[in-house]
Formats: structure tokens, C-alpha cells, sequence
């Protein structure tokens, strides 16, 4: 008996003293420049990309970007925030190279007009508005968040023990329970991407990502003698809607810039395994291939990419010699190109794709490329053959790689040989 009555006491003291609880103590306050996600580095990797990939004289593409709003409506519960424009041009601002968002007129700059007009007109003096003309894009962004499907799948399980010991006043029973809980939604994003003429550009723009929630309880409680006391604990962990967000705003505009640009953008993050190879990008590279050949660069083209590869011993001349037979058969080593006639698309995909991410290789390859085009041309080795080139064309069009970015004057070609290019790069490799 008087140990149930010091157990009370216990308990008395425990319920009282709990409901005068001490104030928590919180941790100061550490603002930060801004939130990252774990693949804020691909949007970093992008940049160097796009430097190793477009030549110099290559233009800047602006972006404009629409309101990106929530279409599934869960934003009415506060889960989500409504609209993450903001989340997007955060994104495509941080990928500086060759690449800008353009702002379009908003209904404030057409308010500040109408006013500057109307004042003007009562001055009988021309004012010239503070709004300037703005650049037309050469993409505009449109989306939404477009799926938000709460508890595709979750577990749970329970686990439960109870027993007692004594007898009579003494008898002592105890319980414990321990639990646990989780459950996956999904949530995505989608995008459309237009050119100047309204044109969509092709693919599927967006991702989608699972975000978790999880939940862990502990319950432990005893009795003596009809006076009972317990002790239970709850704790709950969940992917935070708004990172996921963010993370999705990023490596969509990745996956909008690298395809537009046409240039492998799946490099990026490539430690983490984040992008596949875009198949609509490999289709463009056939293309700008093609127009290579079309416009006799193969040969000085490829010298380039054998620069960029990290080859020291070849020179941009446009003449198919010995030496650079020697670094095409080991890079095609390299990389296991098993087509070994020349050109072919084999060969001058494992050259693209695996150019170094290494801006100062590339601006040596570049440098030597456009010197090739100005007609400065380095002194050819001993034995050189001469390559079977066709006058290049002149295009004014927008640039794209590598000869349509923007055409220039390129020296006379050499006279033609009955060189056969399948043979004499199948004879060294």
C-alpha cells in the first residue's frame, strides 16, 4: 500500500509540474542568400556546357517565361504555393551563358504609357517613355503544375506487447506499443516551349518527382495497483512541397535550354545520374552532321572536335592528313566506334559527346576552327592528303551548329585527289 501510494505522488507531481511547462528554447535565426536544392550544381554544369558546345560568336537566346500556375488545385489548401514563375526564372537566370530572361510588357508598363502619353499630350511635348523597346524572345516558356496525387501507395505496421508481475497491492502491469507509417505522393510539372513564329518545339518538357512522408510512435505505460503513468512519443518526416518545386523548376529549364540549343545537357549533373540522352537531340546532331558535310567542313570540323577531345596533335587545316587518321582511330579506340569509315554519324556523335568540359580546350578548338574560316591555316605535315571539299554556302540564318551558327568566309579547297575516305581511315585503324 505504501508503495501505490508513492507512485501517486509520483504522478501528481508529474501532472502538475506538466502543465506550467517551461518555454522552448529556439535557435537564432541564420537568413540565408537563397534556398538551393541537391542539383543546384547541374544548373552551375550547364553554364560550362554551354561554353564548351556553342562557338563564340554564337548569339544570345532570350527566354521568355509565361505565368507558370497550379492546375490541379491543391494550391487552395496551401500544400502547394499557386503560382512558381518565380521558380523558373530563378532557374534560367542562373544559367547565364548565351542565355538571358526577356520580361514582356505587364499592365504596369501600359499603365506608365497611358500616363506618360496623356501628360504629353497636356505638355504639347513628346515624351519619350522610361519602358524602352524590348528584344522578342526567341522561346517562350508556358506551364503549369500539372499532377498531384497524394498517397499513391503507404504502409504502416503496429507492434504491441503488454504483461504483469506480482500479486495483489504489489501487482505491476506494463504495456508498449511501437508503430510506424509511410505514404509517396507524386507530384509534376509540364512545360511548352514556342518559337518566335508560335511554333512548339517538339518532346515532352517537364518531371515529376516523389516526395514521402513518414511517421514513427513509441507508447510505453505501466500500472500499479490501478495507478497507472505513460509515456508516448511521435515523430514525423516529409519531403518539403516547395523544394520539390524548385527542384523540378530547375532541371526542367535544363531539359528546355539543352534541348533549343541542341547540346547534350544531360552532361549535367552527370555524378548523379539525373538526365537520360534526349533522343530529339541526337535526331538534331544528325542534322547539323549533315550540313557539315553539306557545306564541305567535315574534315575541319572533325579536327576541331579531335581539339576538344583533348588531342594535342592535330591542327585545324582542313586536310585530312596522316595525323589526324592517327588521333580519329584512337579516340574511335577510345570510345568504341565500331563504323570505321569516314565521315560517319558514329564517329562524329562519340567525338560530341564526349568533348572535354574544360573551357580552356575549348576555346583552343574554337580559336582554331574560326582561324580555319578566316583562311588562316597552319602549315600541313609531311604527306598530307588533301580532303575532298565542297565551296561553303553563305546562310543568314539564325545560327546553329556548328556551320549554321554563322557562316564566314572560308579558304579555297584544295584541289581534288581520288582519295577514297572509307579506305584510308580503315587502312590505319
Amino acid at each position: 500500500m505504501k508503495l501505490s501510494k508513492f507512485f501517486i505522488g509520483i504522478f501528481t507531481s508529474f501532472i502538475l509540474t506538466s502543465c506550467t511547462p517551461p518555454p522552448p528554447q529556439l535557435e537564432d535565426m541564420e537568413p540565408t542568400v537563397q534556398s538551393n536544392s541537391r542539383y543546384i550544381s547541374a544548373l552551375h554544369d550547364m553554364n560550362t556546357i554551354l561554353e564548351v558546345y556553342l562557338p563564340p560568336d554564337y548569339g544570345t537566346r532570350f527566354y521568355h517565361i509565361k505565368s507558370i500556375r497550379d492546375f490541379t488545385g491543391v494550391s487552395k489548401t496551401t500544400e502547394i504555393p499557386p503560382d512558381i514563375t518565380p521558380l523558373v526564372r530563378d532557374a534560367l537566370s542562373q544559367i547565364h551563358y548565351k542565355v538571358r530572361h526577356i520580361e514582356q510588357y505587364t499592365q504596369e508598363d501600359a499603365t506608365q504609357l497611358n500616363v506618360e502619353n496623356a501628360m504629353s499630350g497636356l505638355q504639347r511635348v513628346k515624351v519619350i517613355p522610361n519602358t524602352g523597346i524590348r528584344t522578342s524572345p526567341h522561346y517562350t516558356i508556358a506551364g503549369s503544375i500539372s499532377q498531384f496525387d497524394r498517397n499513391l501507395s503507404s504502409t504502416s505496421s503496429n507492434r504491441y506487447a503488454s504483461g504483469a508481475f506480482g500479486g495483489g497491492t504489489a501487482r505491476v502491469n506494463v504495456s508498449a506499443s511501437n508503430s510506424d507509417a509511410a505514404s509517396i505522393s507524386r507530384l509534376g510539372v509540364s512545360f511548352s516551349v514556342y518559337d518566335r513564329h508560335g511554333i512548339s518545339c517538339p518532346g515532352r518538357f517537364g518531371a515529376t518527382v516523389d516526395v514521402a512522408f513518414a511517421k514513427n510512435g513509441n507508447d510505453i505505460g505501466f500500472a500499479i495497483y490501478g495507478t497507472g503513468i505513460g509515456f508516448a512519443k511521435e515523430a514525423t518526416a516529409m519531403h518539403g512541397r516547395h523544394q520539390a518545386l524548385q527542384m523540378l523548376a530547375e532541371l526542367s529549364v535544363i531539359q528546355i535550354v539543352g534541348r533549343t540549343m541542341t547540346i547534350p545537357y544531360w552532361r549535367a549533373g552527370a555524378e548523379a545520374n539525373i538526365f537520360d540522352v534526349d533522343p530529339l537531340v541526337i535526331e538534331n546532331m544528325k542534322s547539323e552532321f549533315q550540313s557539315t558535310i553539306n557545306d564541305g567542313v567535315i574534315v575541319p570540323f572533325t579536327q576541331m572536335q579531335c581539339i576538344a577531345n583533348g588531342d594535342n596533335t592535330v591542327s585545324v587545316t582542313g586536310v585530312l592528313d596522316e595525323v589526324t587518321l592517327a588521333a580519329l582511330g584512337r579516340l574511335a579506340d577510345k570510345y568504341n566506334v565500331k563504323d570505321r569509315s569516314f565521315p560517319n554519324f558514329e564517329l562524329y556523335c562519340a567525338l560530341e559527346l564526349n568533348k572535354l568540359l574544360d573551357t580552356t580546350i575549348s576555346h583552343r578548338a574554337w580559336a582554331a576552327y574560326n582561324a580555319f574560316k578566316a583562311g588562316v591555316i597552319p602549315v600541313a605535315t609531311p604527306k598530307a592528303t588533301p580532303a575532298q571539299q565542297k565551296p561553303a554556302r553563305t546562310s543568314s540564318s539564325a545560327p546553329s551548329k556548328p556551320n549554321t551558327k554563322k557562316a564566314s568566309p572560308k579558304p579555297a579547297a584544295p584541289a581534288p585527289s581520288s582519295l577514297d575516305y572509307d579506305s584510308a581511315l580503315e587502312g590505319l585503324l
